[in-house]
């Protein structure tokens, strides 16, 4: 390949990879000469990553407590997000696991016991029943009245009035 000297930083780019503003800043601060050969482009190039080596390697070498100010941070950091927490609780926005899980279990049961008594209240009335499309009507009815018990604001209250349940029993469904 033959040299080319005043390459522009488009020519720079294609030939590196480097982007053209980064290649245009170092021209600025004269961390590569603006008319050059490639060689010699590339060579500024080298030499200015081998500085920045070197001045980070000082710079770690000057500060030795790098690590425990890391720690420091990442410990400042964690007792914030406890902290966060307790008042998140405290206040009510934030709501334990083991809770959320108790009251789905509980709201489970009550939808389960209320679904499941319907067989039974029915059994002898559908069994007086001839006709199916009658049956259809009674099981309808009856399932849209068990769905509006469970969709009333009275139903989560009674939630907390269940006794014998799995979470009391410490039995599963």
């Amino acid at each position: 390949m033959a040299e080319v000297k005043n390459l522009t930083p488009t020519q720079i780019h294609k030939i590196t990879g480097i982007p053209i503003r980064t290649i245009s800043q170092w021209q600025c601060h004269k961390i590569i000469p603006k008319s050059a050969e490639i060689g010699d482009i590339v060579q500024a190039i080298l030499a200015y990553k081998d500085k920045r080596i070197e001045e980070l390697a000082e710079s770690r070498n000057n500060n030795s407590d790098d690590e425990l100010t890391g720690a420091n941070i990442a410990l400042r950091w964690e007792q914030y997000r406890k902290e966060k927490l307790a008042n998140d609780e405290t206040e009510g926005t934030l709501v334990l696991a083991v809770e959320v899980g108790q009251t789905w279990t509980k709201t489970i049961m009550a939808i389960k016991s209320k679904l499941s008594a319907i067989p039974t209240k029915l059994a002898y009335t559908l069994l007086e029943q001839d006709n199916p499309n009658i049956v259809k009507d009674i099981l309808e009815s009856r399932i849209n009245e068990v769905l509006a018990e469970l969709g009333s604001a009275d139903f989560a209250d009674s939630i907390s009035d269940i006794e014998g349940s799995a979470i009391a029993t410490g039995a599963e469904a």
